[in-house]
């Protein structure tokens, strides 16, 4: 987004003044999946807390990634700590979802 699609954006749309923002959320727990719609036009719908959450992380604001803390957990070390060894994620305190644990990253990382 920053070095590729917003110099582009504002190079077409001189007129508009914002930049374009995107964020990921990532969370774990069992999940289903159900195939609605009707005959021939048929979507998969994925139900569970880590969709729900996923979903709502990405609309917060702050940082361009937000994880939750088991998906930290999980994690391997390689995609926790940059060349340096400093760690690129800074926990959070949810409020709105039962004061839950999760991670924000705090820079640019190149995994």
């Amino acid at each position: 987004m920053r070095e590729v699609l917003n110099p582009l954006f504002a190079r077409l749309y001189k007129h508009l003044a914002f930049p374009i923002r995107h964020s990921v959320g990532i969370d774990t727990s069992e999940m289903r999946a159900a195939r609605i719609g009707v005959r021939g036009s048929n979507d998969l719908v994925w139900v569970g807390r880590a969709a729900n959450h996923a979903a709502n992380m990405a609309a917060i604001d702050g940082q361009p990634i937000w994880i939750a803390g088991e998906v930290y957990g999980n994690m391997h070390e390689s995609v926790k700590f940059d060349q340096n060894g400093v760690d690129v994620w800074e926990a959070y305190t949810w409020n709105p979802m039962n004061k839950r644990l999760i991670y924000g990253m705090t820079g640019w990382y190149v995994f």
